[in-house]
């Protein structure tokens, strides 16, 4: 089980798992949540993230697909070290392609 945990408009956490079982879930909700968005500069905590495989990455990559803006703090290490393999890691840690 996941769920958004919306501290502030610019502040969200991740709690629970980000795998294959919930990355299509998660996506829609969050999808939805970020077009309501009236600011840039979201940062979303993955601290409280505990179990997490490849679709959680590409739910990463797919948000940040949607908007640019979006800042990840806390990221699991299974998800750095599955980006590290993808190439991608630089998109994670905002410091562009």
């Amino acid at each position: 089980m996941s769920q958004i945990i919306i501290d502030s408009n610019n502040y969200w956490r991740l709690v629970g798992e980000l795998s294959f079982a919930t990355a299509g879930d998660l996506l829609t909700e969050l999808t939805n949540k970020i077009s309501t968005l009236d600011s840039n500069g979201l940062t979303i905590d993955l601290s409280e993230v505990k179990n997490t495989d490849s679709a959680g990455l590409a739910l990463l990559i797919e948000l940040l697909r949607i908007n640019t803006s979006i800042t990840f703090c806390n990221i699991p290490k299974r998800i750095l070290s599955l980006s590290n393999v993808g190439g991608v890691r630089n998109l994670l840690m905002n410091e562009g392609v």
